[in-house]
């Protein structure tokens, strides 16, 4: 009988899509100290998802710390996160790596914006938490690049987001932030360039001037602390 011997080939790692600076995700709260993030691995052999959060005041909400838990427990990874620690208003999503499972969760006083809708990120801030029951809590929900859903947000960024929808144009980014001693502010990123408000001087100063690579994310945190994230730096 003659044998056949088959060499057994290493597989080659399949090529990594995109950029270390896309697969990063972080929200800070009260302080810079205060955060949750989670980061996309992938090292072109498996895909997985390291994250981490703080708790206690500040921090993600308790709520939202359990259902971080069970995502994980479920086999599932987030693919959206959100919080705001004034007004305890969160949102996460979560899905399997094929694609199957997704899911969205929310607490605080967002239910209401919700509704049946499936929305693909949110974000939240409280422009006076000292006096959180007679103030504004700023909500914002996209959903599939153009679709939206947002209450008490600014008119500058409401009329800017009305034009994006009506000419069917998409939006990359939005986020919400509210410092402690400024005006609440935004940051927009769309089909028609960028734009933003009230975020201080000096994340103001590194978004207009920091580089010609693009801002692909922003975390802001109550106390004014920051985070630009870039395809390759933050």
């Amino acid at each position: 009988r003659t044998r056949v011997h088959h060499k057994i080939m290493p597989s080659c790692p399949r090529a990594i899509t995109g950029s270390a600076g896309s697969r990063i995700r972080v929200v800070l709260g009260e302080t810079g100290s205060d955060y949750v993030y989670y980061i996309d691995e992938d090292d072109g052999v498996s895909e997985w998802q390291s994250r981490d959060w703080t708790t206690g005041d500040g921090g993600p909400p308790s709520d939202l710390c359990h259902q971080m838990n069970a995502i994980t427990k479920k086999d599932r990874h987030m693919t959206c996160v959100a919080f705001d620690p004034s007004s305890c208003n969160w949102f996460v999503s979560g899905k399997k790596r094929d694609g199957s499972g997704g899911h969205q969760w929310w607490g605080g006083n967002c239910a209401a914006h919700i509704d049946s809708n499936k929305f693909d990120s949110a974000t939240f801030a409280s422009p006076n938490p000292e006096d959180y029951y007679d103030n504004e809590k700023w909500i914002c929900y996209v959903k599939g690049g153009g679709g939206y859903s947002c209450s008490s947000i600014p008119d500058e960024l409401s009329t800017r987001m009305a034009r994006i929808n009506k000419r069917g144009k998409t939006f990359d980014l939005i986020r919400l932030c509210a410092i402690d001693g400024e005006d609440c502010g935004y940051y927009i990123s769309d089909s028609e360039g960028t734009e933003w408000c009230n975020l201080g001087e000096h994340l103001s100063k590194e978004l207009k001037h920091g580089g010609n690579d693009p801002v692909l994310d922003i975390a802001v945190g109550r106390d004014g602390s920051w985070i630009v994230f870039r395809p390759n730096r933050f």
